[in-house]
């Protein structure tokens, strides 16, 4: 089998992208002026949201910086985030906990400030937490001893998750220290099943 030449491959790899991008006519030079990715396209079209969720724990407790993420039925969220605590600890990803009691309900902002659109999940904090689920990522640790003017440390995932909607999801912080000062920032888009 003889392989693609380097430009049917490429090729393809404009074609998908200009299909999100809403270009679909392929030809010509200045085609190559639809490069853009597809987060960046989702806050274009008024898809991606951010939130972030910020609070002072004590050690060996994450009940107070717990986020629970439930999507929508019938929808997809791509998930990614940040962490920055000023002492040390570490974050995980669960799925599927058994949360007893949701706390509060936060709403995400959309990055597109011109857009209206929403969010459909459902999103949490301050939890009661009955068991943890199934750990998806993590434990990621924080080293960090700064005063508490400075952020000490600070984690993200380049990874992107793609979640179950038949799932929820637990993201969580655990401190070493006492008094940690930590800040959780969801970034996201959603598309449907």
């Amino acid at each position: 089998m003889t392989p693609p030449k380097r430009r049917d491959n490429h090729q393809a790899t404009q074609d998908f992208i200009a299909y999100y991008a809403g270009e679909l006519d392929s030809t010509g030079d200045d085609f190559y002026s639809a490069n853009i990715d597809i987060v960046h396209h989702q806050i274009h079209v008024g898809n991606h949201y951010i939130k972030t969720v910020a609070g002072t724990i004590n050690a060996g407790t994450a009940v107070a910086l717990a986020i629970a993420i439930r999507p929508a039925i019938g929808t997809v969220i791509h998930l990614s985030g940040e962490l920055t605590a000023d002492k040390a600890g570490y974050w995980e990803l669960y799925e599927n906990p058994d949360i007893s009691v949701y706390g509060s309900t936060f709403v995400p902002f959309n990055s597109n400030r011109n857009s209206t659109d929403m969010s459909a999940g459902t999103y949490n904090s301050t939890l009661t937490i009955a068991s943890l689920g199934t750990l998806i990522q993590g434990p990621r640790y924080i080293g960090a001893s700064a005063p508490s003017s400075k952020v000490g440390g600070g984690d993200s995932t380049r990874h992107e998750w793609m979640l179950n909607p038949n799932y929820e999801y637990l993201w969580w912080y655990v401190a070493d220290g006492a008094t940690t000062k930590v800040s959780a920032e969801l970034q996201f888009y959603e598309v449907d099943a």
